[in-house]
């Protein structure tokens, strides 16, 4: 189902190539060596076998995921451990890892949980509106949290809170 890489950029388009048929892939590097002669065409291509049945790319430079409400954790973060998530009604989307395990460490001591928690990276793929949208249908996410260092599509981010404030999720 997910796929998470731990290598370098150089290293990394091939490592995409072999998961075809897995549902998403977490990039916790670059996609693509910066700065190379090919990087844009590289770039272009996986953003095209992206789109077109591969698995989708979480990131890059993403700590991962993590979902409290299923127990599922594909994530560096070292605020995930052994002593479980804290599990409630709260959905983020950060394009800050660091983000991500604060809040976790804060939910730990201050009280309170999340339902599903990603960190979006560069957004080469998706992209916040895209992780709003399932936490808009996800029957577990009450409020949703985004933190955004910038944003490629306003319109589509604006359509997305539009779309929470119409379901009761502030």
């Amino acid at each position: 189902d997910i796929v998470m890489a731990f290598v370098g950029p150089d290293r990394l388009l091939d490592v995409y190539r072999a998961c075809r048929g897995a549902g998403f892939f977490i990039a916790v590097g670059d996609i693509v060596p910066k700065g190379g002669p090919d990087a844009d065409r590289l770039a272009r291509e996986v953003l095209a076998l992206a789109r077109s049945g591969w698995p989708r790319i979480v990131g890059p430079q993403c700590v991962g995921i993590v979902s409290p409400e299923t127990g599922a954790a594909a994530t560096i973060s070292t605020a995930v451990d052994e002593t479980g998530l804290p599990r409630g009604p709260i959905g983020i989307v950060s394009q800050s890892g660091g983000i991500v395990s604060s809040l976790i460490e804060r939910a730990r001591i201050l009280g309170g949980g999340f339902s599903h928690m990603v960190s979006s990276g560069g957004e080469f793929d998706l992209a916040t509106p895209d992780y709003m949208r399932f936490l808009i249908d996800d029957p577990a996410t009450r409020v949703i949290g985004i933190y955004a260092e910038s944003v490629a599509d306003y319109p589509a981010l604006l359509a997305m809170g539009r779309l929470a404030q119409s379901r009761g999720k502030p």
